[in-house]
């Protein structure tokens, strides 16, 4: 029987190169953004920056929210058993791309958004805001009105969440050698893109550079944590090789278990902003925050173990 392994050597590799990446996109990222926005190619950033539900026009994020849409009703789909035989196999699959990309997008870009606070390269070329990095505080808060934080870049994230797919075909020990290298190409092509999509929103001013690279590589270490610690992924396809279908008593587990982690997130939001309310904001009261999200988040975080446990102990005990 085929074995999984447990040594998470490359998600070790992935945060140590992401941590190096980052620390020296510091040195460069003020100054990198903004040469790329003198040096901008036409048509490229507002590409990648439009879409058809703001603009009336296709743009480069589209393709990847059309994707998801339909991973996401493939999903539903293949948790109704036997009414979608044909899903039954990409169950685990299905799971694992929906439960990424929620937890990416919500978990995520738009909490460290409100969190951070940082200030877009536009605003601090024509307003004059000040200038912070990617881990510092920047001068936004959250009674700004319309919120517009730069990290990181929703946009990007949206695009590095096609490397799901990657994982997809890679990690299957039933696939062939071809079906492989084919993942480790769409992979590296999910990379150019999204690359390619940070750089676009740099050239129009909305991002720093750090804020497209810092998604990237972010959203790319919660994928691969998902995969293969967090849902083990491999397992739940071992399990279905044995027994030929998903179990019927788990339903809708990944959606159950991500409503709970957003609901901590937002606790843990809450604690930050009563803490950063006090050193940097108008509002110290806000530091109340703290009586109902710290039990919030306790006992949310107590559901969640309960709730993962449970779920997970149908393929770990089989």
């Amino acid at each position: 029987m085929y074995r999984i392994k447990t040594i998470p050597v490359g998600l070790i590799f992935l945060t140590l190169f992401s941590l190096l990446s980052m620390l020296l996109l510091v040195r460069v990222d003020y100054e990198w953004t903004f040469w790329l926005y003198r040096n901008r190619i036409n048509g490229w950033g507002d590409f990648m920056g439009q879409t058809f539900f703001e603009d009336g026009l296709i743009g480069g994020s589209d393709i990847c929210m059309a994707v998801q849409l339909i991973l996401g009703a493939s999903y539903f789909g293949s948790s109704m058993g036997p009414r979608f035989p044909r899903l039954q196999p990409y169950r685990p699959y299905l799971g694992f791309a929906l439960f990424s990309a929620l937890v990416t997008g919500l978990g995520l870009v738009h909490s460290v958004k409100l969190i951070m606070g940082r200030a877009r390269p536009y605003l601090i070329a024509k307003k004059g805001l000040p200038f912070s990095h990617w881990f510092e505080f920047g001068p936004h808060h959250i009674f700004d009105g319309n919120f517009f934080g730069s990290f990181p870049s929703g946009h990007t994230a949206t695009a590095i969440l096609l490397i799901t797919f990657a994982y997809m075909l890679v990690s299957n020990p039933i696939h062939t050698l071809r079906t492989r290298i084919m993942g480790w190409i769409w992979g590296t092509l999910v990379l150019l893109f999204a690359t390619g999509m940070a750089i676009g929103r740099s050239m129009t001013l909305h991002h720093w550079i750090s804020d497209g690279i810092g998604i990237i590589l972010l959203a790319w270490i919660t994928i691969h944590l998902t995969f293969f610690t967090i849902l083990k992924v491999p397992q739940q396809v071992q399990y279905i090789k044995r027994h030929g279908e998903y179990p019927t008593q788990l339903g809708y587990w990944e959606l159950q278990l991500l409503w709970r982690i957003l609901i901590l997130d937002l606790a843990i939001m809450a604690v930050i902003f009563g803490i950063k309310a006090v050193f940097y904001q108008k509002v110290p009261w806000l530091i109340l925050l703290l009586i109902p999200a710290i039990p919030c988040g306790y006992y949310t975080a107590k559901s969640i173990r309960k709730k993962y446990l449970s779920s997970m102990s149908v393929f770990m005990s089989d």
